[in-house]
Protein backbone atom coordinates (compact mmCIF):
# COMPACT_ATOMS: atom_id res chain seq x y z
CA UNK A 1 0.00 0.00 0.00
CA UNK A 2 1.54 3.21 -0.92
CA UNK A 3 1.93 5.95 2.06
CA UNK A 4 1.67 9.47 1.22
CA UNK A 5 4.94 11.79 2.38
CA UNK A 6 2.97 14.95 2.04
CA UNK A 7 -0.13 16.22 3.75
CA UNK A 8 -2.90 16.34 1.16
CA UNK A 9 -5.70 18.88 1.59
CA UNK A 10 -9.43 19.21 0.88
CA UNK A 11 -10.90 21.62 -2.23
CA UNK A 12 -11.14 24.79 -1.65
CA UNK A 13 -9.16 27.90 -0.98
CA UNK A 14 -8.45 26.78 2.81
CA UNK A 15 -6.90 23.88 1.34
CA UNK A 16 -5.39 25.37 -1.12
CA UNK A 17 -3.24 28.27 1.37
CA UNK A 18 -2.65 25.22 3.45
CA UNK A 19 -0.81 23.56 0.77
CA UNK A 20 0.85 26.43 -0.60
CA UNK A 21 2.24 27.36 3.18
CA UNK A 22 3.23 23.66 2.94
CA UNK A 23 4.98 24.66 -0.14
CA UNK A 24 6.50 27.93 0.61
CA UNK A 25 7.90 26.29 4.41
CA UNK A 26 9.80 23.66 2.32
CA UNK A 27 11.18 26.08 -0.40
CA UNK A 28 12.30 28.57 2.51
CA UNK A 29 14.33 25.64 4.35
CA UNK A 30 15.99 24.18 0.91
CA UNK A 31 16.90 28.21 0.75
CA UNK A 32 18.19 28.33 3.82
CA UNK A 33 19.92 25.22 3.32
CA UNK A 34 21.71 25.95 0.12
CA UNK A 35 24.51 27.77 1.38
CA UNK A 36 25.86 24.70 3.37
CA UNK A 37 25.77 23.08 -0.18
CA UNK A 38 28.19 25.94 -1.64
CA UNK A 39 25.47 26.51 -3.41
CA UNK A 40 24.25 30.74 -3.72
CA UNK A 41 21.15 30.64 -5.52
CA UNK A 42 20.43 34.49 -4.68
CA UNK A 43 16.59 35.26 -3.80
CA UNK A 44 14.47 38.47 -3.10
CA UNK A 45 15.07 39.55 -6.65
CA UNK A 46 11.23 40.21 -6.83
CA UNK A 47 11.73 42.08 -3.63
CA UNK A 48 14.99 44.25 -5.06
CA UNK A 49 12.80 45.24 -7.67
CA UNK A 50 9.70 46.28 -5.92
CA UNK A 51 12.14 48.40 -3.61
CA UNK A 52 14.12 49.82 -6.66
CA UNK A 53 10.69 50.85 -8.16
CA UNK A 54 9.27 52.09 -4.69
CA UNK A 55 12.48 54.26 -4.21
CA UNK A 56 12.21 55.66 -7.81
CA UNK A 57 8.78 56.14 -8.54
CA UNK A 58 7.33 56.36 -5.60
CA UNK A 59 9.52 57.31 -2.60
CA UNK A 60 6.98 57.81 0.41
CA UNK A 61 5.97 54.42 0.17
CA UNK A 62 9.65 53.05 1.14
CA UNK A 63 8.63 53.73 4.51
CA UNK A 64 5.77 51.82 4.84
CA UNK A 65 7.23 48.96 3.61
CA UNK A 66 10.75 49.47 6.02
CA UNK A 67 8.41 49.27 8.57
CA UNK A 68 7.15 45.61 7.31
CA UNK A 69 11.31 44.67 7.16
CA UNK A 70 11.21 45.17 3.65
CA UNK A 71 14.85 47.08 2.88
CA UNK A 72 17.65 46.18 1.25
CA UNK A 73 19.09 43.77 2.34
CA UNK A 74 15.31 42.83 4.12
CA UNK A 75 15.67 41.34 7.50
CA UNK A 76 14.51 37.88 8.40
CA UNK A 77 11.29 38.79 9.14
CA UNK A 78 10.66 40.84 6.51
CA UNK A 79 12.15 38.16 3.84
CA UNK A 80 9.92 35.69 5.43
CA UNK A 81 7.07 37.92 5.30
CA UNK A 82 7.27 38.46 1.90
CA UNK A 83 8.18 35.46 0.44
CA UNK A 84 4.84 33.60 1.87
CA UNK A 85 2.72 36.71 0.89
CA UNK A 86 4.37 36.48 -3.26
CA UNK A 87 4.54 32.49 -2.92
CA UNK A 88 0.56 32.67 -1.51
CA UNK A 89 -0.32 35.14 -4.28
CA UNK A 90 1.72 32.34 -6.64
CA UNK A 91 0.36 29.24 -5.87
CA UNK A 92 -3.31 31.23 -5.99
CA UNK A 93 -2.76 31.71 -9.48
CA UNK A 94 -1.61 28.56 -9.68
CA UNK A 95 -4.55 26.59 -8.38
CA UNK A 96 -7.38 29.09 -10.07
CA UNK A 97 -6.09 29.94 -13.40
CA UNK A 98 -3.19 27.70 -14.78
CA UNK A 99 -3.37 23.59 -13.25
CA UNK A 100 -7.22 23.79 -15.04
CA UNK A 101 -6.17 24.57 -17.96
CA UNK A 102 -2.72 22.11 -18.68
CA UNK A 103 -3.25 18.56 -19.02
CA UNK A 104 -1.13 15.87 -17.07
CA UNK A 105 -0.09 14.61 -13.78
CA UNK A 106 -0.38 17.11 -10.71
CA UNK A 107 3.83 17.26 -11.13
CA UNK A 108 4.07 17.52 -14.44
CA UNK A 109 1.46 20.47 -14.60
CA UNK A 110 3.37 22.28 -11.17
CA UNK A 111 6.95 21.78 -13.34
CA UNK A 112 5.26 23.97 -16.12
CA UNK A 113 4.20 26.44 -14.08
CA UNK A 114 7.27 26.70 -12.22
CA UNK A 115 9.37 26.77 -15.62
CA UNK A 116 7.18 29.81 -16.30
CA UNK A 117 7.75 31.48 -13.37
CA UNK A 118 11.50 30.48 -13.48
CA UNK A 119 11.57 32.23 -17.32
CA UNK A 120 9.61 35.52 -16.28
CA UNK A 121 11.93 35.95 -13.12
CA UNK A 122 15.24 35.06 -15.57
CA UNK A 123 14.12 36.98 -18.28
CA UNK A 124 12.24 40.49 -16.83
CA UNK A 125 13.23 40.84 -12.79
CA UNK A 126 16.81 39.83 -12.66
CA UNK A 127 17.98 41.52 -15.93
CA UNK A 128 16.25 44.68 -14.54
CA UNK A 129 18.75 44.63 -11.50
CA UNK A 130 21.53 43.78 -13.53
CA UNK A 131 22.03 40.56 -12.95
CA UNK A 132 21.87 39.47 -16.78
CA UNK A 133 19.68 36.66 -17.80
CA UNK A 134 18.79 34.15 -14.87
CA UNK A 135 21.02 36.26 -12.94
CA UNK A 136 24.35 35.07 -14.32
CA UNK A 137 26.65 37.91 -13.01
CA UNK A 138 25.02 37.49 -9.91
CA UNK A 139 25.04 34.02 -8.57
CA UNK A 140 26.81 30.60 -9.50
CA UNK A 141 25.61 28.24 -12.31
CA UNK A 142 24.59 25.89 -9.52
CA UNK A 143 22.25 28.94 -8.18
CA UNK A 144 21.06 29.42 -11.51
CA UNK A 145 19.84 25.89 -11.89
CA UNK A 146 18.70 25.22 -8.39
CA UNK A 147 14.85 23.72 -7.43
CA UNK A 148 13.58 25.34 -4.59
CA UNK A 149 11.24 27.02 -6.26
CA UNK A 150 10.34 23.88 -8.66
CA UNK A 151 10.18 22.14 -5.27
CA UNK A 152 7.74 24.87 -3.85
CA UNK A 153 5.26 24.30 -6.70
CA UNK A 154 5.54 20.50 -7.25
CA UNK A 155 5.22 20.51 -2.71
CA UNK A 156 1.91 22.59 -2.63
CA UNK A 157 0.61 20.74 -5.76
CA UNK A 158 0.74 17.42 -4.66
CA UNK A 159 -0.55 18.68 -1.11
CA UNK A 160 -3.56 19.76 -2.09
CA UNK A 161 -6.42 17.43 -3.36
CA UNK A 162 -8.32 19.78 -5.58
CA UNK A 163 -5.49 20.30 -8.51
Amino acid sequence: MHKRFLPCYDPGLPGMLAAGFVGITVNTAILELAPLLHIHPGSGGLLQLLLLYAQRFAPRSLNALHSLGLRKPPSFAGFLWFHYVTGMAAILVYFYLFAKHVRGARWWRATVFALLFWLINASLVLPRLGQGFAGVRAVSPSGVLYFANWVFVVVSALSYRGS
